[in-house]
């Protein structure tokens, strides 16, 4: 994945809420927060998650961002904003790829 995102990524920039504020899932924003840049390079991808049965597939499209954990400072979180090529989204999910006790890339689930 670190590979991937060193050949195809982008420059990108996560806007951190460092504190305060308060979460609003319904809207995945965040009110009364300060905030603070962190100039990364990330690659977004389409991604899509479901199910399969016999009674055919579930599923739901979203774009995901991957973020080398070498590359910022902080863990994002949901609610944090990534700007950058003309493109401003919301982090609604993050996951993260984890060797032993060292993060190494964090995927994060995003919308417009």
């Amino acid at each position: 994945m670190v590979s991937m995102v060193n050949s195809h990524g982008q420059a990108l920039v996560l806007v951190h809420q460092s504190s305060g504020g308060t979460y609003d899932p319904a809207t995945a924003t965040v009110s009364g927060a300060t905030t603070k840049n962190y100039s990364f390079k990330g690659y977004m991808y389409n991604s899509s998650q479901g199910t399969e049965g016999s009674g055919g597939n579930v599923s739901s499209g979203a774009r995901t961002c991957a973020i080398p954990a070498t590359e910022i400072p902080v863990s994002p979180l949901a609610g944090d904003e990534i700007t950058g090529q003309g493109d401003s989204v919301i982090i609604t999910s993050v996951s993260t790829i984890w060797d032993k006790t060292v993060a190494i890339v964090y995927l994060c689930v995003v919308r417009e």
